[in-house]
C-alpha cells in the first residue's frame, strides 16, 4: 500500500515541544483545552491523546491567518 509511510502522531507533550521548536507558541494548557473541545482531529487510546502534526499545524496556521472561531477565543484559550 504505502510502503515506508509514516505519519506524524505526537502525545499532547511532544506536539507542544515540536511547536515551540518551530516557533508555535502554545501551552500544554491550551492545547489540552482545544483537544477537549474537539478543535484540533485526535485519537485517544485509554488516557493517551495522539494528534496528528499536521492536524495541529493546520489549525496553528489558521490560527494566525485570524480565522479562528471567535467564541473559542474569548474563552481565553488563544490570545
Amino acid at each position: 500500500m504505502l510502503e515506508g509511510f509514516k505519519p506524524e502522531v505526537y502525545n499532547m507533550q511532544e506536539t507542544v515541544a515540536k511547536a515551540k521548536e518551530m516557533g508555535i507558541n502554545i501551552s500544554l494548557y491550551a492545547l489540552r483545552k482545544l483537544i477537549d473541545r474537539n478543535i484540533i482531529p485526535h485519537n485517544r487510546i485509554d488516557r493517551t491523546v495522539l494528534i496528528p502534526w499536521d492536524a495541529f499545524l493546520a489549525w496553528a496556521l489558521c490560527c494566525e491567518r485570524g480565522d479562528i472561531n471567535p467564541t473559542f477565543r474569548r474563552a481565553g484559550a488563544v490570545t
